[in-house]
């Protein structure tokens, strides 16, 4: 039996700052600049999934129902759920969201934003991005999951509520 193991966020950020050339010598190219986007967005749609998951299931561990698990979470759900949290999109997720707490509605934020950039970033053929832009969305992702750790670590109940509707909250809303 394999042993299942959570995709690293801290390793997708790391790659992410390496990609864009952080620290190193000379331009990124445009494939580099490209995946780096992608690889800031899925560090944060990981984070996010695995706290999730963690919520649901009230593991610590990560084992193979916990990776089962988190592929309940898409990409299209949460980022329904984020444009809820920030006052827009289905009414029916607002009102289950209720009050978010400032924090959640920052990472809520930054990931449409990065989603967005993964989507241009990945099937534009005309998206052009500088080394500049792409270290801030990288940046941004790492804000975001230390964001996500400090709501996780002072328990915020609306980070809470937002990570439990993350797990099917929008089909059932998009239902009623």
């Amino acid at each position: 039996m394999t042993t299942a193991r959570p995709i690293s966020v801290a390793e997708l950020l790391d790659l992410a700052d390496e990609l864009a050339g952080r620290g190193g010598t000379g331009p990124p190219t445009a494939i580099k600049l490209r995946r780096s986007i992608s690889s800031a967005y899925y560090a944060l749609f990981h984070e996010l999934s695995f706290r999730a998951t963690q919520r649901l299931l009230g593991s610590a561990s990560w084992g193979a129902t916990e990776a089962a698990v988190a592929r309940w979470v898409t990409h299209t759900d949460l980022a329904t759920l984020a444009r809820a949290a920030t006052g827009g999109g289905s009414p029916a997720l607002r009102v289950a969201l209720g009050w978010m707490n400032e924090e959640v509605i920052r990472i809520a934020e930054a990931f449409l934003d990065l989603h967005d950039a993964r989507e241009r970033a990945d099937y534009d053929d005309t998206f052009d991005v500088s080394a500049a832009v792409v270290l801030s969305l990288a940046d941004l992702a790492r804000d975001s999951v230390n964001r996500s750790v400090r709501m996780i670590d002072s328990g915020d109940p609306t980070y809470n509520r937002f990570l439990a509707l993350a797990m099917g909250g929008v089909k059932v809303a998009k239902n009623r």
